[in-house]
Parts: structure tokens; sequence; C-alpha cells
């Protein structure tokens, strides 16, 4: 099914020759229309011209991703260089929850997430995930700037609340920090 969805889109594109920047919004919109296996095609018609297109990139992770072949998002995400454009910011995110959602590989979910926010130190997607992932793994001081960070931006939850207000009970015998 993918291989003639990708051949019936590579013969449209080959003859017709359309601008990669039309190419690219062909894709977000196959994407928003969970048209997954064609926003892939699409994405890796852009790469056959750019080979180096970091926004044909992460739209090939995020169909990957969403047609649950988390390797090959993984593979997709990781060319996009970590350059702070927004490509590349949500090349680490999408990773980073891929990683810790999908695959349940925490120390490469902080990873991926860590060097999101080297380039956008305010995403609000990285820092609860990065504030999840330390919660998972009991780094209970570690979460808390990120925690705050969310509630600064007004994108507060009870989860965070909850969190912050346990204070050194986190670290404690579940059963005896529960209030």
């Amino acid at each position: 099914m993918v291989a003639l969805v990708v051949a019936g889109v590579w013969s449209t594109v080959w003859f017709t020759r359309e601008p990669v920047e039309i190419l690219l919004q062909k894709a977000e919109l196959a994407l928003i229309k969970k048209q997954y296996d064609v926003a892939e095609a699409l994405a890796l018609q852009v790469l056959q011209r750019d080979a180096n297109s970091s926004s044909a990139l992460v739209i090939a992770g995020d169909a990957a991703k969403e047609l649950n072949e988390f390797d090959r998002a993984i593979a997709y995400y990781d060319r996009v260089p970590d350059d702070g454009s927004p490509a590349a910011v949500a090349a680490r995110r999408n990773a980073g929850r891929v990683y810790l959602l999908k695959k349940k590989r925490l120390t490469l979910a902080e990873d991926q997430f860590r060097r999101c926010l080297l380039q956008e130190p305010d995403d609000i997607y990285a820092n609860d995930g990065m504030a999840y992932a330390m919660g998972v793994s009991g780094q209970y001081l570690e979460l808390i700037p990120h925690r705050l960070k969310l509630i600064r931006s007004g994108s507060v939850n009870i989860h965070s609340l909850y969190e912050l207000s346990l204070g050194s009970k986190l670290l404690a015998d579940p059963i005896d920090a529960v209030p």
C-alpha cells in the first residue's frame, strides 16, 4: 500500500515538477488530514531534491510516528541539525516524545528534550516532557525548574502543582507521601 502511494505521488511530482514549497504545503496538509502515507511520500519527494530540508525531515518523521514506525521517525528527526530553527526545535521535541511515550527510553528522551531546550528554553512541550521524565525517574529536584517554567507560561495543570506541593515527600515512600 505504501509503495503504491509513494509511486503515485512520485510520478505526479516528477512529471509536474512542483516547487518544493508547494510540496511541503501539500505534505503538511496531508498530515492535518491524517493521510500519513501521502505526507511521508511528499516529504520524501522534497528530500530527493533537497536532502537537507529540515521541514521535510520533520514532516516525514511526524508521518512515520503516526504510522507507528517509531524507529523510522527517529531516523528522520536525527537528520535535522540543532541550528535553533523551528524545525530543529520540533525535531528534538518530537523525538523526545517518541522516546518517552512510545519507546519508554527515559535517558534518550531527556537528551532530546535538553537539546530542544538549549535551542528554545521556553518550549512548553519540552519542559513538560523533561519534567515528566525526571519525575518518573525520581529526579525531583531537577524537575522543579521545568514545572515552574510551565506555571509561569500559564500552562499549569493539577499534576504540576501536585508535584511541587509534595516537596521532599515525593522522594519518600509513595504510601507515606499521599496526604
